[in-house]
């Protein structure tokens, strides 16, 4: 039996201050990816010395999630300082949440369930892309895109192109999300997602 995922989207939301990158890569808890050249990060560094323990025991992990209230933040990455720029900034998001599903099969439901359920959240959300399994690293991913429009802090419409992941590691699962927008050449960033997408590699813990 399949149990219930919600997609967590984040819009342009930050915590802290932003800065520039030292690695070129993010290595997590059986993940790691190339990060956007010249983009603004955000990330805990004790969040990340926690997850890149060696003797890191899967309870451990589950208590560190649910304390982040159920989605623990990895590391976020801003094209712009989204503190002097307004409208969309095109965004990628690494979480790392619970999977409560015990096989693909479930956990594919659960996660196509949760990205239909966003036509509720927005009104003229579509599917770019239905959710698909896609293959990452030879790992198994729920994989979509949608494109929705969302208000900026001004109250002007923004229009927001979400690609969306889902990649089950062990008891968890990393959801990553890249968001642009396609209409602007400017913020268009599909080659540098297809280049972050061919990146990622996964460690099963």
């Amino acid at each position: 039996m399949n149990k219930s995922i919600n997609i967590i989207i984040l819009f342009l939301a930050f915590a802290g201050s932003v800065s520039s990158q030292s690695d070129s890569r993010i290595e997590a808890y059986g993940f790691s990816m190339a990060k956007p050249v010249d983009w603004l990060e955000n990330t805990d560094v004790t969040v990340l010395e926690n997850l890149n323990k060696f003797d890191l025991k899967e309870d451990e992990l589950k208590v560190m999630i649910e304390n982040h209230e159920n989605s623990l933040t990895v590391a976020s990455y801003y094209k712009y300082d989204p503190s002097t720029r307004a409208g969309l900034i095109p965004t990628i998001n690494v979480l790392l949440r619970l999977n409560p599903n015990r096989d693909f099969e479930s956990f594919f439901r659960a996660i196509a369930k949760s990205a239909e359920s966003m036509k509720s959240l927005f009104s003229d959300f579509i599917f770019l892309e239905e959710p698909r399994m896609l293959e990452i690293d030879g790992q198994r991913t729920v994989y979509f895109v949608g494109t929705f429009t969302m208000k900026s802090a001004a109250g002007k419409p923004i229009k927001v192109r979400s690609r969306n992941y889902a990649i089950p590691v062990g008891t968890t699962f990393y959801q990553i999300s890249f968001m642009d927008d396609s209409r602007d050449k400017e913020e268009d960033c599909s080659a540098l997602f297809d280049g972050l997408q061919n990146s990622i590699r996964i460690v099963n813990k």
